[in-house]
């Protein structure tokens, strides 16, 4: 039974429309975790596009008023987040539990995996000049890169992708929404 079916066989909660935000700030603010519609959907008995418009009027709120959180669409719904202009405080306050801090020989490596996924550990070496295989290790301790499969050749050496905690650490929804690598480069030097 699809999410739209659910809703239609549940009786619609009545919400007056700024009560409805409301109740999805909090579910957001408490949740910690993304949330996705269709969840907001089954808990707040309401349809799709009536949760797509109530977050969408709470999201150009805060804008708005240039508050100091946001709300952020990720992979796997919506999650409340701090403005980004504010994360040099934030990092500062060390609020920031469990957040990764890559080294740049770390930031490289991930660099490379996420824009030529799925790539092998001699690739990756290859283009950075260096073993790679200490970086690969640590980004998939960190939950960042994992196995994306293995190359059809002698020895089948290992293919490394990113994985969905990339994604949600970038506010990302897909590996497709990253900047054109070339927006990067400074001048013809580094090209």
């Amino acid at each position: 039974m699809s999410t739209n079916e659910k809703n239609e066989s549940l009786e619609k909660t009545d919400f007056h429309v700024e009560e409805l935000s409301r109740v999805i700030e909090a579910l957001l603010f408490v949740s910690g975790d993304p949330l996705s519609e269709e969840v907001l959907c089954d808990l707040l008995r309401q349809d799709i596009d009536t949760i797509r418009n109530s977050i969408e009027k709470l999201s150009q709120e805060y804008e708005s008023r240039h508050r100091g959180i946001r709300i952020r669409k990720v992979r796997q719904g919506f999650q409340m987040v701090a403005h980004e202009a504010y994360s040099d405080y934030i990092e500062k306050m060390g609020v920031l539990k469990g957040a990764i801090r890559l080294s740049k020989p770390l930031l490289e490596t991930l660099s490379i995996i996420a824009y030529r996924q799925p790539i092998s550990i001699a690739e990756i070496s290859e283009i950075r000049g260096v073993d790679a295989s200490y970086a690969v290790k640590q980004l998939q301790k960190f939950g960042l890169v994992r196995i994306a499969g293995y190359r059809k050749m002698p020895g089948r050496p290992k293919l490394y992708g990113t994985t969905p905690r990339f994604l949600d650490a970038l506010g990302l929804t897909s590996i497709k929404d990253l900047p054109p690598w070339e927006s990067f480069l400074h001048n013809d030097e580094e090209s």
